[in-house]
């Protein structure tokens, strides 16, 4: 299946023009919780698609507080692209580069357990991050579907047949529903608690497991 985030626009709007009118339709009803920012760079997916572990996510996160627009610095704005294109990244989830991105802790946090175990780098080449919608918002409230999810869909689905675990950390209905071969799946699992969906040995009875499938990314 073609990468549809190849056509992603350099500069804001960061929207695929196949996606534009179900965003904007949304937009002009949603409130400032579930608008779409349009201004923030996309994250359908982060990391190394054929790695080991698989992590299924809802959408990326605004700010909750408001902010002045920018444009992304250009480190930032480099490695997006390079993982939208499934280009070669030293660390392929790039939040994790403390060279770069010290100030940035969400995703140290997220899989500090990880680390501990596994070092930063293996947990950065070792674990794929797919997101069910690709762009970002306060608090998710999209109804339907854009045309650019079916990659997502499809990445999950190559996952499944190169036996890579699969973790399910938010949504679990609607991953179901798009890729109902996860029902079935002996590698799919779930978290004790997706209040609070931290990849921790306490929260994940696999946690094992994906130690071990990382550590081979090391």
């Amino acid at each position: 299946m073609r990468n549809p985030w190849l056509d992603l626009p350099t500069a804001a709007s960061y929207i695929l023009k196949d996606d534009l009118p179900a965003i904007e339709a949304f937009n002009k009803k949603a409130s400032d919780e579930t608008k779409i920012r349009p201004d923030e760079l996309p994250q359908p997916f982060l990391g190394n698609p054929n790695a080991p572990v698989v992590l299924l996510l809802l959408n990326p996160r605004s700010p909750e507080e408001p902010r002045k627009v920018e444009e992304p610095d250009s480190d930032l704005l480099e490695d997006t692209f390079t993982n939208l294109r499934h280009g070669t990244l030293d660390y392929p989830i790039f939040r994790l580069d403390r060279r770069k991105y010290a100030s940035d802790t969400y995703w140290t946090e997220y899989f500090k357990d990880l680390i501990e175990k596994c070092e930063l780098k293996a947990v950065a080449r070792g674990v794929f991050i797919v997101e069910y919608f690709p762009y970002s918002s306060r608090s998710y409230g999209f109804y339907g579907s854009v045309p650019s999810q079916r990659y997502g869909w499809y990445l999950v689905r190559q996952a499944i047949e190169r036996e890579a675990h699969i973790v399910q950390g938010r949504s679990r209905r609607e991953w179901l529903t798009v890729v109902p071969e996860l029902f079935s799946y002996q590698k799919y699992h779930q978290l004790n608690s997706t209040r609070s969906p931290y990849l921790t040995r306490n929260n994940c009875k696999a946690f094992d497991q994906l130690v071990e499938a990382i550590k081979t990314m090391g």
